[in-house]
């Protein structure tokens, strides 16, 4: 193995991703969310644990242990996927968590396709045409949630990858916010079971196709229609890397840049999910696997690659761990990564079995976090991160539902670069001014754009 010299560590310490982890004792498969297809273990036949993965042959897996439980951290807002856990069903929408001025955790929700008059969804049955509810069939989101990309489905069945079912008269709707979910608007159509997996370059998507029964799916480019070349029967999309497709290849236990191949993790190993830093960055990819692939009794993996597919570190927990989504944090002074786990098994624990955590990587500890997750009135199911926001934060308020301009400078005179609707949470960039009368503060939109907006329409988030 590559071990990090110093920087490489810092850089290490930056990877900020979602990782399921399981806490209790008890055996549990591995899940397979529907969300993406990476997360389905592979057929290969189970050898014994007494033999080593081959990736791992002269590598020191570093360990990882459970900490004691944690709040959400300060200046944190997740974004989280709900729907059906471990079923296959859809996904059923978005919501962010974080923590207001008052410290009292918020959740809000993000998208609604009926709200977004995208229903009721007309489906054909034995008794003639019903109204159903639209549900989503695939998403992509940027690290902090300044992109995101979701496909819906509004007319009979659409599958998605990891339903199997979809029609021929079947339509599915693209959506599109960069404001960090809480407005939408309108990309494109598709039909014949199109559904969104994953985020391209020069504002694409890349969006899989169901073209015909007992076929696998095909993929394009989106908007445009381009068609992307497989590097083998089975490979699916995982990312995108230096104007690349990263793909699984099959039977899931590597992954290719294009055509050609990039790591390799042995036989009976099992890619569960990869995240993907931003260029200039090492190392570039952080996948999560587990070993073998196709049992209960499994080793679980975090390891960290360069480009070029080398290694810098393996982390292993005791119990299942899947990288969730494309996130790097920026390097504050802290090396937490945000995680999923199951918290510890006690009396009246709330059913859901993977919830938030963080992963300190230079303390190699695990802290779940409960709340507001084990709430009875928190969205059950899936509730997968797939979206971190960084704050100190300022939300947008009191604007009667439109939006709060930015300015290119403090007061009326500047000019307007961006309007921010009401409940956007903007980056406080706490650079304060006092202009006609009123306090003006230096602001970062969720798309990146900088200007100032009026204290008038802003609250501050949690602090302390």
């Amino acid at each position: 193995m590559l071990r990090a010299a110093a920087a490489a560590v810092a850089v290490l310490a930056a990877f900020l991703g979602v990782m399921y982890v399981r806490f209790s004792g008890d055996t549990v498969p591995a899940p397979q969310p529907t969300s993406s297809p990476a997360a389905v273990a592979t057929d290969a036949t189970t050898p014994t644990l007494a033999a080593q993965p081959e990736f791992l042959i002269g590598v020191d897996a570093i360990p990882l242990e459970v900490g004691p439980e944690m709040e959400i951290p300060l200046d944190i807002a997740l974004i989280v996927e709900t729907g059906c856990w471990q079923c296959d069903g859809p996904t059923t929408g978005f919501v962010r968590v974080y923590g207001d001025a008052s410290g009292v955790l918020r959740t809000d929700k993000l998208l609604d396709p009926s709200a977004l008059g995208l229903g009721p969804r007309m489906v054909s049955t034995s008794k003639g045409i019903e109204q159903q509810e639209p549900y989503i069939t695939g998403f992509a989101m940027a690290p902090g949630a300044s992109d995101m990309v979701v496909s819906v489905c509004i007319t009979e069945t659409c599958g998605s990858g990891g339903l199997d079912s979809w029609s021929a008269g079947s339509e599915t709707v693209i959506v599109h916010s960069t404001d960090g979910g809480v407005t939408w608007g309108e990309l494109g159509r598709l039909g014949a079971g199109g559904f969104v997996v994953a985020l391209a370059d020069e504002g694409r998507a890349i969006v899989g196709k169901w073209d015909a029964a007992n076929r696998p799916a095909t993929f394009v480019y989106f908007p445009g229609l381009e068609p992307i070349d497989l590097p083998s029967n089975g490979s699916w999309p995982v990312g995108f890397l230096d104007g690349e497709v990263l793909w699984l290849t099959p039977p899931g236990s590597g992954l290719s840049l294009g055509d050609q191949p990039l790591v390799y993790f042995g036989e009976n190993a099992g890619i569960a999910s990869v995240a993907v830093a931003p260029p200039n960055s090492e190392p570039r990819l952080a996948v999560s696997w587990n070993w073998p692939g196709t049992t209960a009794e499994q080793a679980y993996f975090l390891t960290l690659i360069d480009s070029r597919g080398r290694s810098f570190e393996t982390y292993e927990f005791g119990s299942f761990a899947m990288v969730e989504v494309n996130l790097i944090a920026e390097l504050a002074g802290n090396a937490e990564t945000l995680k999923y786990g199951q918290p510890p098994a006690t009396a009246g624990a709330h059913p859901l079995n993977y919830l938030p955590a963080t992963v300190d990587l230079s303390t190699r500890t695990v802290r779940p976090i409960r709340q507001p997750f084990t709430d009875p009135d928190f969205p059950r199911g899936r509730n997968h991160i797939v979206a971190v926001q960084r704050g100190p934060f300022a939300r947008v308020v009191n604007t009667d539902n439109t939006c709060v301009n930015i300015r290119s400078e403090p007061g009326s005179a500047g000019q307007v670069v961006d309007c921010a609707a009401e409940g956007v949470l903007l980056q406080d960039l706490l650079e304060l001014q006092f202009v006609e009368d009123a306090t003006w503060v230096r602001v970062r939109a969720p798309a990146g754009v900088e200007g100032w907006a009026s204290v008038q329409y802003l609250e501050a988030a949690r602090r302390s």
